[in-house]
């Protein structure tokens, strides 16, 4: 049973990965698609920020309709599958409809707009339901590993976007779109194996529903926690990131200086996985968010390239070790049903962050163009990071009183 559960996670990292893919693939030609139609290239930061929107209120979504079709039925396969297939289906039209566009063809820009709110959506099913399936069949002490297989493909997705974003602009959008859509179509068609599984011992006893008095403190804390880690890191990846490393280097070589975070995400989720199935994920979150607060620092004091690369390697592990606590912290929290939403909500407030490092792009929030702010920036997602640590503390100490409760009722 833990090999089928690893190979299934692995499996599931594999979607992921491609799943990821699509998205470089859509920011890569987003530009020439929006010209294409009739919109214009300088909306593209728009459209970037309806797409994280979208995501935020389908992740939410998502994780609800899991939580009610694993209820009804007991399977996600189909659903999952359905969405997806939908989902592909108006990705690979994208490029199709995009030519077909002008400036006075309105209609076909409202058409390309739909199709890509419907991709965006529906692709979202990806996200959430997908780890709520395979966790179903997992004991509690497996899950951190589990979703530390899983984010293997978010981390290798991650590290060759830079090297993808280059060859992908030697061809025209149409087979890019049509080849990864296709894939991670074909991909998810395994989720049909995956429910074939058998199902735990009879004598399994599914874990009871968190008491009211201890899940609202400590989903909301978390909750809160997940938007100060999520802006922290778009501040610190997407805006700060390059520009530290151009302190030290040349423009050309970023493609291999940014990958440096991710490595550090793949290289130690897994020693984390292990200390958060030991101690708890939101114990675990608690300890290691100081230590990406010592990250970040290390990239603002940063005064050799070395020492840059260090400090990024360090900020990656630690963000990766909290994304993997995070879904297992909010797969502990939502135990007895409420899995799906519980981890909808987590990724959403997620894409919530994202959406605001779209706005403040487009507000011109961006440390080349502000040098006169540049100690404010360097600092910001520290300081982001440290009022996450303040609110983690706080959903461990309940936690913490959860966990006792459950001692004294066991007496």
């Amino acid at each position: 049973m833990q090999s089928q559960l690893r190979n299934v996670a692995l499996y599931l990292a594999v979607i992921q990965f491609f799943f990821f893919t699509t998205w470089i693939v859509y920011v890569v030609y987003l530009g020439d698609l929006l010209d294409q139609v009739g919109i214009g290239r300088d909306k593209l930061l728009w459209f970037i920020a309806l797409d994280q929107l979208l995501f935020a209120l389908a992740d939410t979504y998502m994780g609800f309709r899991a939580d009610k079709v694993e209820k009804a039925i007991g399977r996600l396969g189909p659903m999952i599958l359905a969405f997806n297939a939908v989902s592909c289906i108006a990705f690979i039209a994208l490029p199709f409809v995009a030519d077909l566009g002008g400036e006075n063809a309105t209609g076909i820009q409202a058409l390309w707009i739909t199709l890509l709110v419907i991709w965006i959506a529906s692709s979202s099913v990806l996200r959430a339901p997908p780890v709520v399936l395979l966790m179903k069949y997992a004991a509690k002490p497996q899950v951190p590993r589990l979703a530390a297989l899983i984010l293997l493909g978010l981390a290798l997705g991650g590290a060759i976007s830079p090297y993808l974003g280059l060859v992908l602009k030697e061809f025209s959008a149409y087979l890019p779109f049509a080849l990864t859509g296709l894939t991670l179509f074909l991909t998810t068609l395994g989720l049909i194996w995956v429910e074939r599984i058998p199902r735990p011992a009879t004598d399994y006893t599914p874990p009871a529903p968190v008491p009211k008095q201890f899940f609202w403190p400590i989903l909301l804390t978390l909750l809160g926690a997940s938007v100060f880690l999520g802006l922290g890191f778009q501040i610190h990846y997407f805006f700060n990131a390059k520009a530290s490393f151009l302190q030290f280097a040349e423009k050309e070589y970023l493609m291999w200086l940014l990958p440096v975070f991710w490595i550090g995400f793949k290289m130690l989720v897994f020693p984390g996985s292990s200390l958060a199935r030991r101690f708890g994920a939101i114990s675990i979150m608690s300890i290691i968010t100081p230590i990406a607060v010592l990250g970040t620092s290390l990239v603002a004091l940063s005064s050799t390239l070395n020492m840059l690369i260090v400090a990024q390697f360090l900020t990656g592990a630690a963000w990766g070790i909290l994304f993997m606590a995070g879904i297992t912290a909010s797969l502990s929290l939502g135990q007895g049903g409420r899995e799906g939403r519980v981890l909808g909500l987590w990724f959403s407030m997620l894409s919530a962050t994202a959406f605001i490092r779209v706005m403040l792009a487009l507000n011109d929030f961006n440390p080349k163009k502000m040098p006169e702010s540049s100690f404010i920036f360097d600092w910001l997602p520290a300081f982001l990071w440290g009022i996450a640590a303040l609110l983690l503390y706080i959903a461990w100490r309940y936690y913490r009183g959860y966990q006792t409760s459950l001692d004294n009722h066991a007496q």
